[in-house]
């Protein structure tokens, strides 16, 4: 099932996404205390890797007059949630420049750069998340050595 996403009448669909939370949520219930916070900070530390990709992206892409609207574009992780976000933070006329105003066109540096590391930013989290999964199944099985549990 796919999950189609607009932006000012300019979609993309995230397909899978809906299954990997949920995967992602069932793992993380089986969690308790330390371990819950362990996986979600692992999960949070996984999807900070292709925000960084973005965000250096888009630093790249964003139009510089003054150097500040590509200073304000930050990767950051989720406090509330577990993820991570690509964001300008105290530049209030970087909307403006992504999509345009009445007196002037759109220079768009966000969507740019998100389409461009679209594929590489999926077999990035699909790898970093692999990783996630592989090692906190490894640290919560069981092993036997000579018959006993360790």
């Amino acid at each position: 099932m796919a999950r189609t996403i607009s932006l000012k009448g300019k979609a993309f669909k995230l397909e899978g996404v809906p299954q990997l939370v949920k995967t992602l949520q069932t793992m993380a219930r089986t969690f308790e205390g330390d371990g819950k916070d362990a996986f979600d900070s692992r999960v949070r530390d996984a999807m900070m890797v292709p925000a960084e990709m973005i965000a250096d992206e888009a630093r790249h892409m964003a139009p510089s007059v003054t150097g500040a609207l590509r200073k304000s574009i930050i990767a950051t992780r989720l406090k509330h949630s577990v993820g991570a976000m690509v964001w300008t933070h105290g530049v209030r006329y970087a909307a403006w420049i992504e999509f345009g105003t009445s007196k002037m066109s759109a220079q768009p540096f966000m969507r740019p750069a998100i389409n461009a590391l679209r594929p590489m930013a999926a077999n990035v989290i699909a790898e970093q998340l692999g990783k996630v999964v592989t090692d906190m199944a490894n640290q919560t099985a069981w092993h036997e050595k000579d018959g006993t549990p360790t």
